[in-house]
């Protein structure tokens, strides 16, 4: 897809589920500044189809490259973003080294770490601070999600609550 004159914001959402909590984001940004082009990307046909009616006018879908640095160079070489936000758990390593190879800031939104992906985290402790602290700010669903963030070596972490609760519901038919 052709990219858009100006600068360009780029959310990240891996299926329906994170779409869904980026959705409102992607208008929101859109309302404050409409004179920013906007990129989504999923890794899902389910997820594209989601999103293809429902992104704000002007904004566009395209499928997330596949983490390796020479796909994931030539995604950031066409794009430019100014501004990288991504979702829930949504950090894979070339995506955020080259990204921030490129200064591009990262901000990871409705950040969730279970306990399980701590401890899977926890083992490899010098990737996990290698990655996290790339990330600009980490806005983390709970407490404890946010201490688990913070012990893995992110810098910036706030707990701002969970954007799929608070995502309005999709539009239904009444018939």
């Amino acid at each position: 897809v052709p990219r858009p004159a100006g600068q360009v914001a780029w959310f990240h959402a891996a299926s329906v589920g994170e779409a869904s909590s980026a959705l409102p984001l992607v208008a929101a940004l859109h309302g404050v500044r409409p004179d920013i082009g906007l990129v989504l990307t999923t890794g899902t046909v389910t997820s594209a189809r989601f999103v293809a009616s429902r992104l704000p006018a002007g904004a566009v879908h395209q499928y997330v490259p596949l983490d390796s640095p020479g796909l994931v160079g030539r995604f950031l070489d066409h794009w430019r973003p100014i501004l990288s936000i991504l979702t829930e758990q949504e950090v894979w390593p070339n995506l955020v080294l080259e990204t921030d190879r490129r200064g591009v800031p990262i901000v990871l939104v409705n950040a969730r770490m279970s306990a399980r992906s701590f401890e899977r985290w926890h083992r490899r402790p010098r990737i996990a601070a290698a990655l996290l602290g790339r990330i600009s700010v980490v806005l983390a669903q709970n407490d404890a999600m946010a201490q688990r963030f913070v012990a893995l070596g992110a810098p910036n972490v706030v707990v701002a609550g969970n954007l799929k609760i608070d995502a309005p519901p999709p539009p239904v038919s009444e018939a």
